[in-house]
């Protein structure tokens, strides 16, 4: 087994295989979640689309492993997982802190010359090109309730 199929077999999680699919889509969870969420978006696109669910240390079977504290080193070690899969194309699919993190592997593959994902989908979050001030957490109790109050419906 060479390093990088045992790098791959470490992160990503195929539970139904499409060896005959055209595509593949590689989807990274949001922060506490794990590869056996996408079991059911796997199962309904298979066989035209091979789902790869990507399993974070500290998750499941890889909760022995220290988890990774921050986007650079994660986005380096999913792009390291990924990188030799060249025989078809790829999409990105990332939910929430995923969506980060296919945005990042996304923009390695780029810098890597490499193609570019055929698509990458993000959900539960904004995209990286917009920006609104989220401070309002650690803002005095006052100012974050008359934030909470001005969002509400009259």
């Amino acid at each position: 087994m060479t390093q990088a199929t045992a790098h791959f077999e470490e992160w990503v999680s195929v539970s139904h295989p499409a060896p005959q699919s055209t595509v593949r889509l590689a989807c990274l969870p949001y922060a506490g979640g794990s590869a056996s969420f996408f079991f059911p978006v796997a199962k309904a696109l298979q066989p035209s689309v091979e789902v790869l669910a990507l399993q974070y240390p500290g998750r499941q079977n890889r909760f022995h492993e220290p988890r990774i504290d921050n986007i650079p080193e994660f986005a380096d070690q999913i792009f390291a997982a990924l990188r030799h899969l060249d025989d078809k194309p790829l999409a990105l699919f990332g939910h929430s802190m995923g969506a980060v993190l296919a945005y990042e592997v996304a923009l390695r593959m780029q810098d890597a010359g490499m193609p570019a994902p055929v698509r990458v989908f993000a959900s539960g979050r904004r995209a990286p090109s917009r920006y609104r001030d989220e401070r309002i957490h650690t803002a005095p109790d006052p100012e974050f309730l008359a934030e909470m109050r001005a969002l509400l419906p009259r």
